[in-house]
């Protein structure tokens, strides 16, 4: 069991670590195992920083439109955009 705010939770927890130095000491994957899907991220820095990401919904399968990720420089104009 895991304890968020207070509350407890019955899941799976992923912790991994860096093989290489690149400032992440660990980061960690909780699941819920009954859906097998993420419920929170956690991540580590060197210099103590714990930044959290919290899924509270998860939609699979979706059907987005082929533009949906499309990124529009024009929208940015006085931005360096550098396309790889």
């Amino acid at each position: 069991n895991v304890s968020f705010g207070g509350v407890k939770k019955s899941l799976q927890v992923i912790n991994l670590k860096p093989i290489n130095n690149n400032n992440i000491k660990n980061v960690s994957l909780y699941i819920n195992p009954k859906t097998n899907q993420f419920s929170e991220i956690q991540q580590l820095s060197g210099d103590g920083v714990l930044t959290t990401i919290k899924i509270d919904k998860y939609v699979a399968n979706q059907n987005l439109k082929a533009n949906f990720f499309k990124f529009e420089s024009s929208k940015y104009p006085n931005f360096l955009i550098t396309e790889l």
